[in-house]
């Protein structure tokens, strides 16, 4: 039923993150793995932070110490919901997506989908939506508010509903990388296609929503 049972680390990787949190203040977890995983309250609490590695490659090591240096602002953001390990989900053989992922997530997630950290701050001002045919034209103003350089992943979702159907709780339809020095400021632009605005119905059918379709700008969900 799937290569592990839990989204916990194996216990042997847990007891040792536990006892390092105990025996030094400056900790920070380098995660290698390719999915969801919980380092648990205590190592998650102490953890000055937490770097998502995935599964890097030969260089992967070079890549997270000039990290850890400064040398450049991280920029990723989760392409997956991290769900906490006493999550209830569905059965592993339940392929419905009811449940699952950001977009019909019970609860809530440890971190959620498209959610990352960087070394500088931004901020969003006069974001804008135009309709244009089977397109909607998004503008927003983004300005590096920190002390060093950084790229910014502009990322659009939309909340909408229908009665002849379930829907999700946000759908992303939008997203794009805006790099800036610090203090500097530029004008992000996008365009939706209607595709990612719209209900699917039981039988596949994409619908226009007989309600209203909110969006959101910003830097993650």
């Amino acid at each position: 039923c799937g290569d592990k049972k839990s989204l916990y680390l194996p216990k042997t990787q847990q007891k040792l993150a536990e006892a390092v949190c105990d025996a030094c203040e400056n900790v920070v977890v380098v995660l290698m793995c390719g999915s969801s995983i919980d380092l648990g309250d205590k190592v998650t609490n102490h953890a000055k932070a937490i770097i998502h590695a995935w599964y890097p490659g030969a260089l992967g090591g070079l890549a997270v110490a000039n990290l850890l240096a400064g040398n450049f602002s991280p920029c990723g953001k989760l392409p997956v919901t991290i769900y906490r390990g006493d999550h209830d989900l569905p059965d592993f053989e339940d392929y419905s997506m009811l449940g699952r992922t950001y977009r019909y997530i019970n609860g809530e997630a440890l971190f959620p989908f498209g959610y990352g950290l960087s070394y500088t701050s931004f901020a969003y001002e006069n974001a804008s939506a135009k309709a244009d045919g089977e397109t909607v034209k998004i503008s927003v103003d983004v300005a590096n508010t920190g002390a060093m350089k950084g790229v910014e992943k502009v990322q659009v979702y939309a909340s909408f509903t229908d009665s002849r159907t379930v829907t999700p709780h946000f759908q992303l339809c939008g997203i794009k990388a805006i790099e800036l020095d610090a203090g500097e400021k530029a004008t992000a632009e996008l365009e939706i296609d209607a595709y990612w605005l719209k209900a699917v119905t039981e039988d596949g059918t994409r619908v226009t929503p007989d309600e209203k379709i909110a969006l959101y700008i910003g830097g993650h969900q």
